[in-house]
């Protein structure tokens, strides 16, 4: 998905390749330098209320991004996800869960669904 994401422009570090180490599997990335976020607000360089909008305008220019054939919609990845959780997750849950998904503005465009300051 990433690779996809990074082909269609957005701005995400690019995929090297894929590395198993003790039996868990690894994304090679592209290597950023500088501090993160979460460090420029530990030292007062960017406030909490800087670093929320940066974040906001990172996930809103990522949902203006056309969604790459390759990768699913968050509706198609969550089934999918969910079709092997082994019952983890409440059937009620679930149904609550993809309720929110239908309720997202329309569109096809890309969502992340796990930015953080660091």
């Amino acid at each position: 998905m990433l690779r996809a994401v990074h082909a269609a422009g957005v701005p995400v570090p690019e995929v090297f390749g894929e590395v198993t180490l003790d039996g868990r599997l690894g994304i090679v990335l592209q290597h950023l330098d500088g501090p993160t976020l979460l460090q420029l607000t530990r030292t007062g360089a960017v406030t909490f209320e800087q670093a929320g909008a940066i974040i906001a305008a990172i996930a809103m220019s990522i949902h203006q991004s056309p969604l790459p054939p390759e990768v699913l919609s968050m509706r198609k990845y969550m089934e999918a996800e969910l079709e092997h959780d082994d019952g983890k997750l409440p059937k009620h849950i679930a149904i609550e869960f993809f309720a929110l998904i239908d309720r997202l503005p329309p569109g096809d465009g890309l969502r992340h669904t796990d930015l953080k300051p660091r």
